[in-house]
């Protein structure tokens, strides 16, 4: 058996970054690494880009907007470790867990 993996288990410098959240509704927010260390990682936001819709803009999938140089304010977040597999998270308190992205369009809904 082989296994693909398709992002890295570690947060890296540049790397585009997302969090899905959201009670009643599916949020997703992208975020980018701006530094590391061992145990803390900063990150950017990233403004999002609906890249399908309902026709309402209400529900679809959104990418990153890569091509826009504007990023929200600096902030850091603690480097939670997955005894699992090794993988890197960090928690965004009352809202969910950003992780590294796979590079495909991810759904929303803002549907209440």
């Amino acid at each position: 058996m082989t296994t693909t993996i398709l992002q890295p288990l570690e947060f890296v410098e540049g790397q585009i970054c997302m969090m899905e959240w959201g009670a009643t509704m599916s949020l997703v927010d992208f975020f980018q690494v701006t530094r590391r260390t061992k145990k803390t990682v900063w990150f950017k936001k990233v403004p999002s880009i609906i890249h399908t819709h309902d026709g309402y803009g209400q529900a679809g999938t959104k990418l990153p907007d890569l091509e826009s140089t504007k990023r929200g304010p600096e902030f850091r977040k603690k480097i939670n470790v997955d005894e699992y597999d090794g993988s890197e998270t960090a928690y965004e308190t009352y809202r969910g867990t950003i992780e590294p992205w796979t590079g495909q369009p991810i759904n929303f809904d803002t549907y209440d």
